[in-house]
């Protein structure tokens, strides 16, 4: 993993203000293909009624609306926009966290909290650019959102598989889907 120096950092108001620009409309096509680049591989995973978790679900909680419509019910956590701590207390058939985990300061700690929450055999999907090494850093324009303060290296999700015994069920250069194993 590739992290930013926390000197570095926004402030939280800074951050927050940072986000409150996004516009995550379902009417836009190219937010609605960018979410189905994670859900659609997800959600053939899933069972119907499954109960979900959208972490770090933003200003506007387009993707859980998405997903609540397809008929699953689904949850809301973010820092800045929906920090109900209740949420943190169910255990989750499936939990998306799209374009989020490179915001993350502590990206072990979230992935803890999150590992906590998943039931065995429920899925945690992550949508985030990996860090490839035919890119090059210093041009790619992923590093230039200053709310992005971690990027992730294809070993950086092989690590988090064996950490947490997760098998990969599906991967992407910006999608990847875990499963939790029975035992964990």
């Amino acid at each position: 993993m590739v992290f930013l120096s926390p000197e570095n950092y926004l402030s939280f108001a800074e951050e927050k203000q940072r986000y409150e620009l996004h516009n995550n409309d379902l009417q836009q096509k190219g937010y609605l293909y960018h979410i189905n680049n994670l859900w659609l591989p997800l959600k053939e995973k899933l069972k119907p009624r499954s109960v979900g978790l959208d972490f770090g679900s933003g200003p506007q909680p387009a993707f859980s609306e998405y997903m609540k419509q397809q008929g699953f019910q689904v949850n809301t956590w973010d820092p800045f926009f929906a920090n109900d701590k209740s949420v943190l207390d169910v255990k989750y058939d499936f939990i998306t966290c799209l374009e989020v985990i490179e915001h993350c300061h502590s990206p072990r700690k979230e992935l803890e909290k999150m590992m906590d929450m998943l039931k065995p055999n429920a899925f945690l999907a992550i949508g985030t650019s990996v860090l490839t090494r035919d890119l090059d850093f210093s041009t790619w324009g992923y590093r230039s959102d200053p709310t992005h303060v971690v990027f992730f290296q294809p070993q950086s999700i092989e690590w988090i598989a064996r950490h947490w015994q997760l098998d990969i069920v599906y991967q992407t250069h910006k999608v990847t889907i875990f499963r939790k194993n029975m035992q964990n």
